[in-house]
């Protein structure tokens, strides 16, 4: 049996934005539950390769196993789906915490979660939930959640052969979008890391524009970003693009760089103005590169252990396969890009780090 075959994933149908109000980390927790396998056998006995990402509206598993013995899988849920007892879940919730307190330390991950508060309006403290909402997390939360699932349709998918049961498809709301400024002062942090972001109109959004407009700003030493803001200003010591599923088929794009606190605002009105310019494209050598990255990206992550299996989810969830969205990558640069914002919607800019006064007002007229 090829190794496409021994893949599996297992989509659970809500995720970190899904948990309730004062129990935010409540999903986490959950899959923490179930990727625990308490003899280490899944992993020990098959040689099993696992992943979990947990996603807005999804909490979803990878397996691959060398064994061809995927037929594990059922039994694993079933003994997981009863929910922990009270001492597993203090278990599990020390164990979060402590991934909770390393990512409170990274500045990047901070950043993240300040841009998504600015974006929506809500606080967002990340998906693992804060130490007061995860205390509050009950192992009956944690069996309603499992129970909820199960109600509304668990989706397994295969790299080859048909689903353990029906596939339920679920069409995620749109998420709320806001904008405005919204800064994380850092006590002894001398740096900044400043963000923007945009709302893309989703009837703009062709197959392929979004990964290509991201690819053309930069998604690692070359593009727009790193080529005007570091290159040839020396504002950044590090740039990048970034990319959010904003649900309902409609995205958001932006970008982030690590700079000197007095340069605050002026590299937020630059990053505003590269990236409003990259929504309109026309054809160009500067986007055909981007778009030979782009695909060489893609086809990359189809050779990968998970590829074939994360292909017939695509599939499964009316997502282009890898393959296919590479060559409609392709095509968008062939065609250039012309995406929109809506007019109503004004930028979210989040700064985190060391912010000067001097620095505010200036970055209040951009919003």
């Amino acid at each position: 049996m090829s190794p496409a075959a021994d893949a599996a994933i297992v989509d659970l149908p809500y995720g970190h934005r899904d948990d309730p109000e004062g129990l935010e980390g409540l999903a986490a927790l959950a899959a923490r539950w179930i990727a625990a396998t308490p003899d280490g056998s899944l992993r020990e006995e098959l040689g099993w390769h696992t992943r979990h990402r947990l996603e807005a509206h999804v909490s979803s598993f990878s397996y691959w196993t060398a064994m061809g013995d995927l037929g594990r899988l059922a039994g694993h849920y079933e003994s997981r789906f009863g929910g922990p007892a009270t001492r597993q879940l203090a278990g599990l919730r020390e164990a979060q915490t402590r991934l909770l307190r390393n990512r409170s330390g990274n500045l990047y991950l901070r950043m993240l979660d300040t841009i998504e508060t600015a974006a929506s309006g809500k606080v967002h403290c990340g998906p693992l939930g804060d130490v007061e909402s995860m205390a509050r997390v009950s192992a009956k939360d944690v069996k309603e959640y499992l129970d909820r699932c199960r109600e509304t349709g668990i989706d397994v998918h295969y790299a080859s052969g048909a689903p353990l049961g029906p596939v339920v498809h679920r069409s995620d709301a749109a998420n709320p979008w806001r904008g405005g400024l919204v800064t994380a002062p850092v006590p002894g942090e001398t740096s900044a890391r400043v963000a923007v972001r945009l709302p893309l109109r989703a009837d703009t959004l062709p197959d392929g524009a979004l990964p290509l407009l991201v690819e053309s700003l930069g998604t690692g030493a070359e593009g727009r970003l790193i080529r005007l803001l570091r290159g040839a200003r020396g504002l950044a010591y590090g740039v990048a693009a970034l990319s959010w599923d904003e649900g309902a088929g409609g995205a958001s794009v932006g970008g982030y760089a690590l700079v000197d606190p007095g340069r605050v605002a002026e590299t937020a009105t630059l990053l505003l103005d590269l990236v409003r310019e990259a929504l309109c494209q026309p054809v160009s050598a500067e986007l055909a590169d981007a778009a030979v990255r782009c695909r060489t990206l893609l086809l990359v992550q189809a050779d990968e252990p998970f590829g074939a299996v994360a292909d017939r989810r695509r599939r499964a969830r009316g997502e282009l396969p890898l393959g296919r969205l590479a060559e409609a990558v392709a095509e968008r640069a062939e065609e250039g890009l012309d995406l929109g914002v809506p007019d109503s919607a004004p930028p979210a800019v989040a700064v985190t780090g060391e912010v000067r006064p001097d620095q505010l007002s200036r970055l209040e007229s951009l919003t």
